[in-house]
């Protein structure tokens, strides 16, 4: 009888990127050592010394954190979060990623950088963002450890960083897309704005599935249009499509 994986190696955390990042990860680049996958190279502080030579990826224990999105006390961190990150959600594996993988606690920036009114608990209160920021390097704690004390240590907005490049392999874009669904239910259907998130989505045939299991046909018949136009493309000798960007296709 098989014995069930430990469900930490079984994790899944969630990281938003812009739509014209995917290929770039896909590709690799200079931040990744031209590796296709995530690069780590954020740095997690930069006011201080210690933070700021911490290079890392940043993501989320779930795509929409109920303490973010639900937070009276910081009720302004989660529409600044999404105002700064992309709307393309990707999953990421953490099974060998456990050891380079850490939760830490934006509540102690996001207080001094809101200067709230609100009642905001002590230990969130810090007299310059240099100390903010030190006191949320300080929070640096393994996930794992993070999970197994996660009611003791009640982090108002837990953060995960990743210190290490994540290939490829251990990346895929969700089946579900809670932030691209916003958008285009936030656009008038038929207008300039809703067709233009329409093309920008159809770009990226991995998408192509969440369209149909969404139910969105006129998304899905945008897929199909850029496939036609695709192999149209395809039979022309004098076209190179792998020095064309996405959108030039």
């Amino acid at each position: 009888m098989c014995k069930a994986k430990p469900i930490i190696q079984l994790m899944k955390v969630f990281h938003y990127s812009r739509l014209d990042d995917w290929n770039s990860i896909k590709r690799g680049s200079f931040k990744t050592n031209n590796s296709p996958g995530l690069a780590a190279n954020k740095r997690l502080a930069p006011l201080s010394d210690k933070g700021w030579k911490i290079g890392c990826s940043f993501s989320l224990l779930e795509p929409e954190p109920k303490q973010w999105t639900r937070s009276t006390t910081f009720k302004y961190a989660w529409p600044a979060l999404i105002s700064n990150t992309g709307s393309l959600l990707l999953s990421v594996n953490l099974e060998k990623h456990i050891n380079t993988t850490f939760v830490v606690d934006w509540g102690h920036r996001e207080a001094f950088l809101q200067n709230t009114l609100v009642a905001t608990p002590e230990k969130y209160v810090h007299q310059t963002e240099t100390k903010a920021q030190e006191a949320y390097v300080e929070s640096m704690m393994p996930i794992e450890e993070y999970l197994n004390r996660k009611k003791e240590l009640d982090y108002s907005l837990p953060e995960v960083i990743t210190t290490e490049i994540i290939p490829l392999s251990d990346l895929e874009i969700s089946s579900t897309q809670p932030r691209l669904e916003g958008e285009l239910n936030k656009c008038v259907e038929g207008s300039e704005a809703y067709r233009d998130t329409r093309e920008e989505i159809a770009l990226l045939p991995e998408l192509r599935n969440w369209a149909r299991l969404n139910g969105d046909r006129k998304l899905i018949k945008a897929f199909e249009e850029r496939e036609i136009h695709y192999r149209e493309l395809s039979l022309r000798p004098e076209i190179d499509l792998s020095r064309m960007s996405s959108k030039e296709r």
